[in-house]
């Protein structure tokens, strides 16, 4: 959840959107990951769709055929 609330947080602030997610350890002590980024276009990306709040509804985080897979569905 703190690493969804950082990414809303980088785009709410800098308007940069993840791209790509690499999990470097993820255990019963918690995630680390490195995250990459790019710039906010209007002419690729929608606008007027804000994201509130994170929650974990209906939230996975499996790693499945060796990828890691995430899920989050968000309220908006």
């Amino acid at each position: 959840m703190a690493l969804l609330r950082e990414l809303l947080f980088r785009f709410a602030t800098e308007r940069i959107l993840p791209g790509a997610c690499e999990v470097v350890r993820l255990d019963a002590q918690g995630a680390e990951v490195v995250v990459g980024f790019g710039s906010f276009d209007l002419g690729r990306h929608a606008d007027g769709l804000d994201i509130k709040a994170v929650t974990r509804h209906q939230a996975r985080f499996e790693e499945a055929d060796g990828r890691w897979r995430a899920q989050f569905v968000f309220d908006i």
